[in-house]
């Protein structure tokens, strides 16, 4: 069976090309050791130059009508790239357009002008980390054109990941989950945009040199998040404060030393106090706080 390819030139996603067209096209110089290359629709991309067979099979295209493709080694070179091609096969070959293709995976993070080349390495690394049920929402790229790997923020719907670029090609990570995450912020200047992470600690990452419309876009979702997050932890102080109202400890440590014990109507009296407290913030309504009033007063 004929496997199809796709490759990420100039910025977009083309293909299907066949094993025949990239040994035409490396030839031609349009394929590089560093470009992203994907087998079928849902391969990973990799570089060309981890493609077994694709440039060491590759020899000059000879100018006029016989245009043929020499292998250096036919046992070298792997069955996908080691097929008979007559001059006549190798002609059509080269006539043959490579369009450019839809890849969802990847268009979905280039809307903005993100490099697809980055933005597929990073997809790759995302991808690797990410947990069940864990899916990549947003990158931003910064845009630094003389920075062969700049810096990017990624945004998952569990967490906020940033990417710094180290020596020798290495990469270090800083991830925050979304339930620590105090808030983001965004400052434009005139050709840019710096985005300033703010942990609920109070630590704080920045990244600069984004584009405008990809940290408006950063901010945009961590804006959705954050209101997600906001009721995360209001309805759980709602359930915390309930149960203490109905002298129920929640995640109690068994080895914990046991407290004092407190007179019984000084322990009665906070927890009427704290009830009337729930009452008047609207945690509760007057029907349970009867309820509750009448269940404590009642164990006098």
């Amino acid at each position: 069976m004929i496997q199809d390819f796709y490759v990420q030139h100039e910025g977009k996603v083309v293909g299907p090309a066949t094993a025949k067209q990239l040994k035409v096209l490396a030839s031609q110089g349009k394929i590089h050791g560093e470009t992203l290359i994907r087998a079928g629709e849902s391969g990973n991309w990799v570089p060309a130059s981890r493609i077994k067979g694709l440039f060491a099979a590759i020899a000059k295209i000879d100018p006029g009508p016989a245009t043929s493709i020499a292998t250096s080694s036919a046992a070298a070179v792997p069955s996908v790239f080691n097929q008979a091609q007559s001059p006549s096969e190798l002609a059509k070959v080269q006539n043959v357009p490579i369009v450019q293709s839809t890849d969802s995976r990847l268009s979905k993070f280039i809307s903005d002008g993100q490099p697809p080349k980055v933005v597929g390495k990073l997809l790759g690394r995302v991808h690797d980390i990410c947990v069940e049920s864990e899916i990549p929402e947003y990158i931003a790229v910064q845009h630094l054109p003389s920075v062969m790997s700049p810096d990017a923020i990624v945004l998952t719907n569990r967490r906020v990941i940033i990417f710094r670029a180290k020596s020798l090609g290495r990469m270090e990570m800083l991830d925050v989950p979304w339930l620590h995450l105090g808030n983001i912020h965004i400052k434009e200047g005139i050709v840019g945009a710096t985005l300033s992470v703010t942990g609920i600690n109070g630590h704080v990452e920045t990244l600069d040199h984004l584009p405008k419309a990809q940290a408006r876009s950063v901010y945009r979702v961590g804006q959705q998040r954050e209101e997600e997050v906001r009721e995360q932890r209001r309805q759980r102080m709602m359930e915390e404060q309930r149960n203490a109202a109905s002298n129920v400890t929640v995640n109690t440590n068994v080895s914990a030393a046991v407290p004092e014990a407190q007179p019984p109507h000084m322990d009665l009296t906070a927890r009427l106090s704290q009830l009337k407290s729930m009452l008047d913030a609207g945690l509760i309504d007057q029907s349970e706080f009867d309820t509750k009033k009448a269940e404590i007063l009642a164990s006098l």
